[in-house]
């Protein structure tokens, strides 16, 4: 038995619109203060179906039709299930993410819900679409006449129904813009368009701005030695030594803060994702006119060009996102971020012949989600009951929270072992930095990891810890107090701390300048 084309094409509308509940569900909300909700919650929701009809009239024609419907469907169904169970918002910098992403980090999502989801969502529906015998008319033309006409009427459909209630609908989404970035399959397909020409478009050649950098002499009579451990999804909200309560997460650096040789702050993170924060926050740029576009030498090339030898640790599969493309580094991409303490024992032995001034960054891999479980070892199980499993739904905000702040503690112990060997090491004036590139959401309001645009993203992602340690009581006291921090005191902080001179330097966003 053979089915008619555009009963086709009507049922994948309905069902693509069913995918779309998450954006309605947010349409839904929105209605709560309208005058009348009934007459324009149907506007909308007949304007969204006549909408993707006209979409898949053009996108979708006959002998098309079981390629793009499938497509379309899988779109919908994937991205509904990332944007539902983690309230992900799929825009260009998340797509990025996505192609950056490796197969371990990928994985990390895979569960018993994507699975059934992926099943009944979409294998079933696509099969069932393959196998359907379509009826198509014969005749070039006359399917292109009245795929043109189903366009043309579809779209009309939606053109009418909105001026009719044009008075509310159009400042319904002036009042409600994020709507547009829910919208299924458009968002992501357009979000991902973009990210694919970001990444395949070719990189600016290299603005050389470190050429009048000049570093002062060190008159002191051990070289410096910094070594920036950068952080991974770490939020300020989960550290004790910031206020947090629940679970000590801080017991590990708890003495050296006690003995006045490291301190805590909260920062202002330059997005919540990897890659924007992290070439964001060595960039000369401040957060807000941040333009990943322009290739400019950042901090880790101001100090490298300035005769400060510099080296890259990396556990995180993330990458330095370019920037430590210049510089020594080496990647591990092991289970547990210890061999860091490993590489940072190598890396000091390496200077004992011929100390000299010196950063290692330290790229942990940290409490990223949502396999935080994942993150430590079994020893570092100290915060239960724990949520073992990547389907965050499935436990409770007790066992998140715990199994998250197991990762925090964690870290914290491994910055201790950092510190460690920093005040055994005579060889050095020694220093260690710690801050995370952004922060996480939990469950809070029903949003969980991280990448919102930074405009609507809470507080959990965007504050993030900052730690500093040093063997110069001097220079612990000259840190700045009753301020507000942010990634962008990273670039003026390491190059005032090795004395280096720029016009791209900025005293005053240094954090040991009063």
């Amino acid at each position: 038995m053979k089915i008619c084309y555009h009963k086709v094409l009507f049922a994948l509308a309905a069902y693509l619109c069913a995918l779309n509940f998450v954006f309605f569900a947010a349409v839904l909300d929105g209605l709560k203060k309208a005058e009348d909700p009934v007459l324009l919650g149907f506007t909308i929701f007949a304007g969204v179906f006549f909408i993707l009809l006209s979409t898949l009239y053009v996108f979708a024609p006959p002998r098309l039709i079981k390629i793009t419907g499938s497509f379309f469907i899988a779109v919908s169904a994937f991205s509904a299930y990332f944007m539902y169970n983690y309230g992900a918002l799929l825009n260009q910098d998340m797509m990025i993410t996505v192609l950056e992403t490796d197969n371990k980090e990928a994985f990390s999502y895979l569960n018993f819900k994507l699975i059934l989801w992926t099943l009944f969502l979409v294998i079933l529906p696509i099969g069932l679409l393959i196998a359907l015998k379509i009826e198509y008319k014969k005749g070039i033309k006359i399917a292109f006449l009245r795929g043109f006409c189903g366009f043309v009427l579809s779209l009309g459909f939606a053109g009418v129904l909105v001026l009719l209630n044009s008075q509310s609908v159009i400042p319904f989404f002036r009042n409600n813009s994020n709507l547009k970035k829910l919208h299924l399959p458009y968002y992501p397909i357009i979000s991902f368009a973009r990210a694919v020409n970001s990444k395949l478009s070719p990189p600016k050649p290299l603005e050389m701005i470190a050429a009048d950098a000049t570093r002062a002499s060190n008159d002191a009579s051990k070289p410096k030695l910094l070594v920036f451990v950068l952080g991974e999804t770490a939020r300020a909200a989960s550290y004790s030594a910031l206020g947090y309560s629940k679970n000590d997460t801080n017991a590990y650096t708890k003495p050296f803060v006690a003995a006045n040789k490291a301190a805590y702050f909260e920062a202002l993170s330059c997005g919540t994702l990897t890659a924007v924060s992290v070439p964001c926050m060595f960039s000369h740029q401040p957060r807000v006119a941040y333009d990943d576009d322009i290739n400019a030498q950042n901090a880790i090339d101001f100090l490298a060009s300035t005769g400060v030898d510099v080296s890259w640790y990396g556990n995180n599969n993330g990458g330095c996102k370019g920037v430590c493309n210049r510089v020594p580094w080496l990647y591990f991409g092991k289970e547990f971020d210890d061999i860091l303490i490993t590489a940072l024992k190598n890396q000091l032995s390496n200077y004992e012949n011929q100390p000299k001034d010196a950063i290692i960054v330290l790229h942990v891999l940290g409490s990223h989600g949502p396999t935080y479980y994942q993150r430590y070892p079994n020893e570092m199980k100290k915060f239960t009951p724990t949520c073992d499993t990547s389907d965050l739904a499935k436990c409770s905000s007790d066992e998140i929270i715990n199994t998250y702040d197991n990762t925090i503690l964690y870290t914290d112990y491994l910055i201790s072992e950092f510190i460690a060997e920093l005040e055994k090491n005579e060889s050095f004036e020694g220093s260690l930095i710690y801050i995370s590139d952004h922060g996480e959401s939990l469950g809070e309001n029903g949003i969980y990891l991280h990448g919102l645009p930074y405009a609507i993203a809470p507080d959990e992602q965007t504050h993030v810890p900052l730690m500093f340690y040093s063997k110069n009581a001097d220079l612990m006291s000259r840190i700045k107090k009753g301020v507000s921090f942010s990634q962008d005191n990273i670039f003026h902080t390491l190059l005032g701390h090795f004395g280096i001179s720029s016009k791209y330097y900025d005293k005053n966003l240094d954090m040991f300048e009063r």
